[in-house]
């Protein structure tokens, strides 16, 4: 099985960034996604809840024009920051009153 370009490219910009001591799950440029786009957040507009799978007006507009960014779709992106969130026992979505779980 051959592994995507694109998963090559995310797992080593994750694992300069764990290295660096460069994540941040509180913010959008340090986290996950963040660091899979160069550390960005023009993704966070993709959802109205950082964390949230569920894509807002801008998220569909992209999601159904095809985009890409680093070779995900903005869904795609929605769904990887969750699942880092959840690894880490972050209650999603992500936002002050909700706490980290144990």
């Amino acid at each position: 099985m051959k592994t995507s370009i694109r998963l090559v490219n995310a797992i080593q910009k994750l694992y300069i960034a764990f290295h660096n001591n460069e994540l941040n799950p509180e913010c959008c440029k340090k986290w996950a996604v963040g660091n899979i786009l160069d550390k960005k957040d023009s993704w966070k507009h993709f959802s109205d809840d950082h964390g949230s799978t569920e894509l807002n007006y801008l998220g569909k507009v992209h999601q159904t024009l095809g985009s890409k960014f680093n070779g995900y779709t903005p869904l795609e992106l929605l769904k990887i920051e969750a699942i880092f969130l959840r690894g880490c026992n972050y209650q999603l979505p992500l936002h002050h009153k909700n706490k980290k779980t144990s």
